[in-house]
């Protein structure tokens, strides 16, 4: 019994030991290298050096941790303090890295280094194993050796795998030619030894080594484990080493050049058009079986091809390397399209693959070349030169393929076959909540003299893009954004006719709705707008479509009713139109995107002409003004539901004589505009949920297109009637400008994309006070901003005790920041501010115990109150601790 006391003593000692070289790091690896994506991760460390001479301390951690590219990390240690650590060194073959932190940033607590003694590893020792729980803090397993002879985990195909450090037991060496007498040398020599080294695998061009070769002896020395030949390598650099081996049983010697690994560890890497490209490293050379030699093509922004990829060429000519890439990418223009020929690296057989490559420079012309300084650790970042100036763009000349319509009746539809074009929009960041930086689709020429294109919001969906369009399948012409309907699922484009030489048809748009039941030719497009599909069809179906809105907010279509045909192929198509006898476009069919099981779905619609009719005369007279809105979402409602509601029986009798298809009322479902506004005159207003309104400017209103008429209005639209709270009135209404809900500024703050809230937050919230005109509308991946524990999505509403109201704000507080010191940043979320969310829990907690009389809610509360405590003051890695925020105030129980 004194002995188990005594060795649970000796546990005890050397755990808490070891806690105290124990740290949790949490990092940020912004550029995808090698085969580290851009990431953000949590991972263990141990101290395994002080260096009192440099005041530094050394963690030795996974490769995968510091990864081979750029690094920002912080490393928490058991006094809970939080420190910034720097890569110092990455093994370029196997699994460990070490990071260095300042002795000096630790104030409360002297750290332990443990110290590395590998030859305590033998099989049957007792071991405790420390490690990051998933970050949620630290765990403790006992365990015993059984093998220190396993071979590498194999993590899997394109990924990261330690080599050499796999064992060849000896009954596997015999097959390979291992001889008798060979057999009993190595085992006099080394009588606990059950293995030796085989070479696995050569790498082209690089050794006369061969699969299968048994290593023998090193210089003269006999080596078996992997460690001696780390040693006489890692001492051999650049110089040459004499091995014997067993081929097929025979002894051959051979001499090789020892290499420098590290030299074949990407330490740069090109930036330019937003793609990222560095050397081919030692891992996916081994991996692919190929010479460590060449440029992979690590990331790009806007383009289809699968990554990683290796460059072949670039505009004609081979890029072999940085060097070369870097001379070539200097002669680049602007927006030039240039052919580039590439491998995919995970593709087998492996054949040479082509795509267009755009410099796209709008957003930054330069062209950076990044390197690491083995010193420090730092990635230093140089601008070695620009993209030529953008060639000034010439007519071009094409022609369309021909759209053929059997129907004598409907000759007129063929000329649709010129008005369709291929849209392209780039965006740089992911602004108004948009996950994609890049869409394509289609639109339909509407003005031919002055290049207006109508397409959908979903492939054009703001104006802080980038977009061309190409014409006939040929003239690729830049374009610029007009106009967007904020609830509506269209947009205005417009490029330069001048630059097409092509006879590109637009037609007129119906001024008339569609019944159902109506004759009408579908053509429309899936994948390229050659072939066009044209069928004649009917409608089918015109109904409210109220959309699943984003589940993080972005735009998404309200008010209108959608058109459904009876052609099956239809809802194959992306983009299309319906076309009318009289050669009139009568409905667009729009791709229109909606939630489903939080993931963005899309599905293809029809929308009615008639009201965009009146917005494409406006733009062609010059005015560019968007359309006013009424601030609200609407739901219709049949006549059972208005008339419980209180619309008086006279408008359900004009309803009914009408001649209106559906009979239904529209009702406000939630107003999202008109936040803070107050009228002096009681008879302006703005419209409420639950409102439904009867008449728009002396006008019934049965559909959606009835609301349409306030486009154009003053602000106050006069003699609206509606029904609210039971009884009818007649007020003046108050309409908005939908420029009031589109940003025009965006600012980029360590990743994160600030800007104004847009139409979609709005409509969450549903007319709640906002919490700040500052949104956080993403944060870019593997952004530093993550490290503050802080979610896109939400509100910056104060900085340290400085309030934060908007961009300008925000950005006067950030230019007096100070390098390297802590602020803290407060937020709110979609629901509400903080205060009323905590406000919430707190009568929620309050009535548990009030139900239950559990005395232990008392203390729940309390640690709450402490949480929120060290939320905003922005102790994030705290904030998950809370078994330790308990411990720390000495209460009884561990929170789960």
């Amino acid at each position: 019994m004194a002995e188990d006391n005594s060795l649970q003593s000796t546990w005890k000692a050397a755990t808490d030991r070891a806690i105290k070289g124990f740290v949790r790091i949490q990092a940020i690896q912004p550029i995808p290298m090698d085969w580290d994506e851009a990431s953000n991760l949590a991972a263990t460390g141990f101290i395994v050096h002080i260096d009192e001479t440099t005041a530094t301390g050394w963690i030795l951690t996974n490769r995968h941790v510091t990864g081979i590219g750029p690094f920002v990390g912080r490393c928490r240690f058991e006094s809970k303090e939080t420190v910034d650590i720097t890569p110092r060194y990455i093994d370029p073959v196997h699994d460990f890295g070490i990071v260095t932190f300042k002795l000096g940033d630790l104030k409360h607590m002297k750290p332990v280094s443990l110290g590395l003694k590998p030859n305590l590893a033998k099989v049957g020792t007792e071991i405790r194993v420390f490690g990051n729980d998933e970050d949620m803090g630290l765990a403790i397993f006992s365990g015993i050796i059984s093998r220190i002879d396993a071979n590498a985990t194999d993590y899997g195909w394109m990924t990261y795998n330690d080599i050499n450090t796999n064992y060849i037991q000896c009954n596997k060496c015999l097959p390979l030619g291992l001889s008798d007498s060979w057999e009993r040398t190595v085992r006099s020599a080394f009588p606990e030894a059950t293995s030796m080294l085989a070479v696995r695998q050569v790498l082209p061009e690089q050794s006369p080594l061969k699969e299968g070769d048994i290593l023998v002896t090193v210089n003269g020395d006999i080596v078996i484990h992997p460690a001696q030949l780390d040693d006489i390598f890692d001492s051999s650099v650049g110089k040459t080493v004499k091995l014997l081996v067993l081929r097929n049983g025979a002894e051959v010697e051979i001499e090789v050049t020892v290499d420098d690994l590290h030299k074949m560890t990407p330490d740069r890497y090109v930036t330019f058009a937003h793609t990222t490209f560095h050397e081919m490293s030692l891992q996916q050379s081994r991996q692919h079986y190929m010479a460590p030699k060449g440029v992979v093509i690590s990331s790009n922004a806007h383009s289809d091809i699968s990554l990683p990829a290796l460059l072949v060429s670039l505009n004609f000519k081979p890029t072999p390397d940085l060097k070369r890439l870097l001379e070539v990418a200097k002669t680049l223009s602007a927006n030039g399209r240039y052919q580039m020929t590439y491998y995919h690296l995970g593709t087998y057989p492996r054949c040479i693959l082509s795509t267009i490559f755009t410099m796209s420079c709008l957003w930054d012309p330069n062209i950076q070349l990044t390197v690491r300084d083995d010193r420090t650790g730092m990635w230093n970042t140089q601008v070695v030169g620009r993209c030529l100036a953008k060639h000034t763009p010439k007519p071009i000349s094409t022609s369309f393929p021909p759209l053929v319509i059997r129907d004598c009746g409907w000759k007129a539809v063929e000329n649709y076959g010129r008005s369709f074009v291929s849209v392209e929009c780039n965006m740089q960041y992911h602004f108004n909540g948009e996950t994609k930086l890049q869409r394509c689709g289609f639109g339909v020429v509407v003005d031919a003299d002055l290049g207006l294109v109508i397409v959908s919001r979903d492939t054009v969906p703001h104006d802080f893009s980038q977009i061309h369009v190409t014409v006939a399948g040929r003239a690729r012409i830049e374009a610029k954004h007009v106009l967007s309907h904020s609830e509506h699922n269209y947009a205005f484009i417009q490029y330069d006719p001048t630059l097409v030489r092509a006879e590109v048809y637009s037609g007129p748009l119906s001024t008339c709705g569609v019944n159902r039941g109506d004759e009408v030719y579908f053509v429309g497009c899936e994948e390229t707008v050659d072939p066009l599909i044209a069928v004649k069809t009917t409608i089918s179906d015109i109904y409210p479509n109220e959309l699943p809105a984003m589940h993080r907010p972005a735009y998404c279509a309200i008010n209108f009713d959608s058109i459904a045909v009876q052609e099956a192929k239809s809802g194959q198509c992306h983009f299309g139109i319906l076309v009318n006898k009289k050669g009139e476009i009568v409905a667009l069919w729009l791709r229109y995107r909606h939630a489903k099981s939080n993931r963005e779905e899309h599905i293809s619609r029809g929308f009615s002409v008639e009201t965009i009719q009146p917005v494409l005369l406006k733009i062609q007279a010059g005015d560019r003004v968007g359309p006013r809105i009424l601030g609200v979402q609407f739901e219709a409602i049949d006549k059972n539901q208005a008339s419980t509601a209180g619309v008086p029986d006279n408008y359900i009798h004009e309803l009914e004589s009408s001649g209106s298809e559906i009979h239904r009322f529209l009702r406000v479902l939630s107003a999202f505009a008109g936040e803070g506004s107050e009228d002096q005159e009681p008879e302006i207003s703005a419209l409420q949920a639950g409102d439904i309104v009867l008449t728009l400017g002396g006008r019934p209103v049965f559909k959606y297109s009835d609301t349409d008429c306030m486009h154009w209005s003053e602000e106050i639209f006069p003699k609206t009637t509606l029904v609210q709270d039971g009884v009818c009135k007649v007020i003046k209404l108050r309409t908005f400008a939908t420029e009031d809900f589109e940003p025009g500024r965006v600012a980029v703050f360590s990743g994160a994309v600030l800007q104004a809230p847009h139409l979609a937050v709005r409509q969450r919230l549903a007319g709640m006070k906002l919490p700040s005109n500052l949104y956080i509308s993403a944060i870019e991946t593997a952004a530093p901003f993550l490290m503050c524990g802080v979610t896109s999505s939400r509100f910056v509403t104060a900085i340290g005790d400085e309030p934060v109201q908007d961009l300008e704000s925000f950005l006067q507080a950030a230019a007096r920041f100070k390098e390297g010191k802590d602020y803290v940043l407060t937020t709110a979320d979609l629901g509400a501010e903080p205060a009323e969310h905590q406000d919430a829990v707190r009568i929620a907690i309050k009535t548990l115990k009030g139900y239950t009389g559990m005395r232990n809610v008392d203390k729940v509360m309390s640690v709450l109150e402490e949480v929120w405590r060290l939320m905003s003051a922005g102790e994030w890695l705290a904030v998950w601790d809370w078994p330790e925020v308990a411990r720390k105030m000495n209460l009884d129980f561990i929170p789960a």
